[in-house]
This record gives C-alpha cells, sequence and structure tokens, in this order.
C-alpha cells in the first residue's frame, strides 16, 4: 500500500473570544494529519495540550517520527502499539479512520459497528462574562442536547 503523509499546523481562529478563568483564547493552535493513497485523502486534527507536555513543534516531531510507519501502511491497530496516547497520535487515527472510510464507501461508523447516532453526545462549556452574556450563550444553546 503506497501512501503519503504530510503532517503541518495551523491556527483556527474561534468565531469569538472564549474566556475562562485562565484567561482568554481567540485562537487556537492545530496540528494537521493528511494521508493519501493517491486516490483518496483522511485528515485528522489535534489541539496539542502544554498540560500533557504537549506543543505544536512536539507533536508535530511526533508525527514526523512516524512518518515512514503511516507511509508503509500502518494500520489503526498498529498505531496503538507504535504511538503513546496524545494528540499526534490523534490526528493519525482520524486521518486512517477517514481514508479506511472513503476507500471502503463506508461511514467511520459502520467501519467502528456503531448505530448511526440520531444526536450526537456532546458537551459545551460557556465562557466566563457577565451574566447577561452568559445568559444569552446559554439560551442559544438550549436545544443542543
Amino acid at each position: 500500500m503506497s501512501r503519503k503523509a504530510v503532517f503541518h499546523a495551523e491556527t483556527w481562529h474561534l468565531k469569538e473570544p472564549f474566556h475562562i478563568s485562565r484567561g482568554v483564547k481567540t485562537a487556537v493552535d492545530v496540528t494537521v494529519a493528511e494521508i493519501t493513497d493517491g486516490r483518496f485523502k483522511g485528515c485528522g486534527e489535534s489541539v496539542p495540550y502544554a498540560h500533557y507536555g504537549e506543543s505544536t513543534d512536539s507533536v508535530l516531531e511526533e508525527l514526523k517520527a512516524v512518518a515512514g510507519h503511516v507511509e508503509a501502511g500502518c494500520s489503526r491497530e498498529e498505531l496503538l502499539s507504535i504511538m503513546p496516547a496524545g494528540a499526534a497520535r490523534n490526528a493519525i487515527d482520524c486521518a486512517l479512520w477517514e481514508l479506511e472510510a472513503k476507500q471502503s464507501g463506508k461511514s467511520v461508523y459502520e467501519l467502528a459497528g456503531a448505530k448511526r447516532a440520531e444526536r450526537p453526545v456532546t458537551a459545551i462549556t460557556i465562557g466566563i462574562g457577565c451574566l447577561e452574556e452568559m445568559a444569552m450563550r446559554a439560551e442559544r444553546l438550549k436545544d443542543c442536547g
């Protein structure tokens, strides 16, 4: 199986500033894994977290260190034994899921043997703000779950 793997970093600007007790975020640094077989391309992203000792640079180094394995046809299962859990493995794992789904003509949930969720379970954090702002955000989200 001949594959090509490309890894890079992007900055994604948030629609609105996200305020929490530790500060304000206006953008997120994201690492991106793109894996192609020449016909189909799978993409995966992850956010490195300093809390876990990760940075954009460290995650890109981890990705580049396993590029040969990925390009040689490493499976999602094999990935578990060659990489520790973290942002780098997540980006590749997601790219491999998408690539496999496109190759097979199936959805990711079908490949995983799961039923399609009518409404995916999610969690949303309402950032800190004045009472009126937080109430407005909560009102916009009332039908999300």
